[in-house]
């Protein structure tokens, strides 16, 4: 029996089309729906549901690489203050999140690597975003 995959199952991916034995399709696969018989009506479905994933797919690494875009051209500036050349504080990744989001620039908490920036000058900070895209943002600690 033929069988069309909804979710991933030891037997294949979620869209893929298996050969499975007649009980275990009926029994299991369909009743529990992980599957559903393989005809010409549902392999169209599945086609054109896979077509839509994968338009949803392009569209949010679009979305991303837009988001990128935006990191990269954007410098943040904060100041520290420095005394005999000893620097008091630092600059935490909740302080560079915050930043971003008054610039309106949306990422993910986590997305900014965990940094506590103690030094003058500028320092580069990768933010990993969706689809493994990572972005360069520049963080400039200026004398306060």
């Amino acid at each position: 029996m033929k069988v069309i995959l909804l979710v991933d199952t030891k037997d294949g991916k979620k869209g893929d089309v298996v050969e499975v034995a007649d009980g275990y399709g009926i029994n299991f696969l369909i009743r529990n729906k992980k599957a559903i018989p393989f005809n010409k009506s549902t392999k169209r479905k599945v086609e054109l549901e896979r077509q839509r994933d994968n338009e949803a797919l392009e569209e949010s690494i679009k979305n991303t690489k837009k988001i990128k875009e935006a990191i990269e051209a954007t410098k943040l500036t904060f100041s520290l203050k420095e005394k005999n050349n000893v620097i008091f504080g630092s600059i935490t990744k909740k302080q560079i999140y915050q930043l971003l989001k008054e610039k309106n620039i949306i990422v993910g908490k986590h997305a900014i690597e965990n940094v506590h920036i103690t030094s003058l000058g500028t320092t580069i900070i990768p933010v990993h975003l969706e689809h493994k895209i990572i972005a360069n943002l520049k963080v400039e600690v200026k004398n306060g």
